[in-house]
C-alpha cells in the first residue's frame, strides 16, 4: 500500500524502548525521567510483595493443611467406602440399608445438635470439631485388626459405624463444614479472603486426589493400609484444629495486651476496628480484629 504523498519516511523514528534512550531527553532531564520510572517500579514491587505477605500469614496455611489433610480420607471413602461394607461381607442392598441410610440419619441429627450448640456458644467451634473426628479416628483403628471371618461380621459393622460421626465428605461431615464456616469470620479484606477461598479449594481438590490413590486393589478386602492411612489423617487433624485454636487464643491475647498499651477502652477497639473493616484492611493488619474460636 503506496503512503500518503506528504509523508516523510526520513522524519520516522524508531521508538525508544526507555526513557534514557529517547531524544527528547537530554542530560540531567533524561537521568530524572530515569529516575521516576525507576521509583515507580520499585514502589510497584515493594506494594505487590507486602500484598502478598499479608494475604499469606499462619491462618493461610493452616487453612490449607487443615483442609488437605481432612479431605484425603474424603477421597477414599466416598469412592470406595461402598467396597469396604462389601468386604465384611454385606451385600450392596445390606450396604444400603445397614450402611448409608443411617449414615446419612445420624449425620443429619449430629449437624442440628452441632448448629444448636454453636449457635448458642459460638467458641466451641474447634471442640465440635474435634468431637467430630473422634470416632472416626477410633472406628479406623478398630476395623484395622479385626480378622476377616463371618463371625466378625456385625462387630466389624458396629466399629465401621463410628466413622459415620465424621464421614469426610462436606456435606456430610460437620467438621469440615465448621472448617469452612472459618473463612468468612476469621479472614478479613476481600482480596485476602479470595485468595485464601482459592487455597482452600486447591486444598480440597488435591487431598481429595491423593485419597482415591489410598484404596487399592491388591489390599483388598481388608484395605488394612488405607484404613491405617485415613486413621492417621483423623489423629493429625484432631492435633492440627487443636493447634489451630492455640494459634487463634494466642493472637487474641496479645492484640488485647497491644491495645491495653494504647490505653484504649474495649468499645475505642471495636469502633476502631469496624472503621479498619471498612478499608478493607485484612485480619492481619487489624490490630483491633479478633479471632472466633
Amino acid at each position: 500500500m503506496p503512503l500518503p504523498p506528504k509523508t516523510d519516511i526520513s522524519k520516522i523514528e524508531a521508538q525508544p524502548n526507555r526513557t534514557s534512550t529517547a531524544s527528547i531527553h537530554e542530560g540531567k532531564v533524561s537521568d530524572v525521567a530515569a529516575d521516576i520510572v525507576h521509583a515507580a517500579e520499585d514502589e510497584f514491587t515493594q506494594e505487590q510483595y507486602n500484598k502478598l505477605r499479608k494475604k499469606i500469614d499462619p491462618q493461610t496455611y493452616f487453612f490449607f493443611i487443615l483442609v488437605m489433610v481432612n479431605s484425603i480420607p474424603n477421597g477414599g471413602t466416598t469412592a470406595f467406602g461402598n467396597l469396604v461394607y462389601v468386604s465384611f461381607g454385606f451385600t450392596n442392598l445390606e450396604t444400603l440399608v445397614e450402611g448409608k441410610i443411617p449414615q446419612q440419619i445420624l449425620s443429619i441429627l449430629w449437624f442440628l445438635v452441632a448448629g444448636y450448640i454453636t449457635l448458642k456458644k459460638s467458641d466451641l467451634r474447634f471442640y465440635i470439631m474435634i468431637v467430630s473426628v473422634i470416632p472416626a479416628c477410633t472406628g479406623m483403628l478398630a476395623l484395622a485388626p479385626l480378622p476377616h471371618n463371618a463371625g466378625q461380621l456385625w462387630v466389624r459393622w458396629e466399629s465401621s459405624r463410628s466413622l459415620h460421626c465424621a464421614n469426610t465428605h462436606p456435606e456430610s461431615n460437620p467438621s469440615a463444614l465448621v472448617i469452612w464456616t472459618l473463612l468468612p469470620s476469621n479472614v478479613a479484606g476481600r482480596t485476602k479472603k479470595s485468595v485464601t477461598g482459592t487455597v482452600r479449594f486447591v486444598a480440597y481438590g488435591a487431598g481429595n486426589c491423593i485419597g482415591a490413590q489410598v484404596f487399592r486393589d491388591k489390599d483388598a478386602p481388608r484395605y488394612i493400609p488405607a484404613i491405617v492411612v485415613c486413621a492417621v489423617m483423623y489423629a493429625l487433624e484432631i492435633v492440627l484444629m487443636g493447634t489451630w485454636r492455640s494459634y487463634y487464643i494466642w493472637q487474641n491475647a496479645r492484640r488485647d495486651r497491644l491495645v491495653a498499651e494504647m490505653g484504649l477502652t474495649k468499645e475505642q477497639s471495636l469502633h476502631l476496628g469496624r472503621l479498619n473493616a471498612e478499608e478493607d484492611m485484612t485480619d492481619w493488619e487489624n490490630v483491633h480484629f479478633r479471632y472466633s474460636v
